[in-house]
């Protein structure tokens, strides 16, 4: 099978407070299927910030991610989860902000739905 690539669900934002989602809106991945999430997150002040990514009852995984605190890192970050779907059901993806400047800057999450993946898609990776 090929590789294909969806971007099912649309980007979503917002600027909650701190341990508050932002969530896409519902979608039904296919069986057999990565959930790929890309998440940015601005910061004013330049403080760490740490991201959680849920939903689906999946199991997620932080594949790579930058970050104030990484060296030669810039304000904000940038991150990106992976999650397997085994059957594919409606569902939700949230991303919470749960340390940083809350409220005060945005959050913006890309989801995409890959199928024909290798069963374990993701080898060696790195940041720079």
């Amino acid at each position: 099978m090929a590789i294909a690539v969806s971007s099912t669900p649309a980007r979503w934002t917002g600027a909650p407070a701190n341990d508050i989602d932002i969530t896409s809106v519902a979608f039904t991945p296919a069986n057999n299927s990565l959930l790929v999430v890309c998440v940015e997150a601005d910061s004013a002040t330049g403080s760490d910030i740490t991201i959680s990514v849920s939903g689906g009852g999946l199991v997620w995984t932080e594949r790579v991610m930058r970050d104030f605190g990484d060296v030669g890192g810039n304000e904000g970050h940038a991150g990106i989860w992976t999650a397997p779907v085994s059957t594919g059901a409606s569902m939700q993806i949230s991303v919470r902000r749960t340390a940083g400047d809350g409220g005060t800057n945005s959050i913006s999450a890309k989801g995409y739905v890959v199928t024909g993946q290798h069963a374990s898609p993701i080898g060696a990776n790195g940041e720079g």
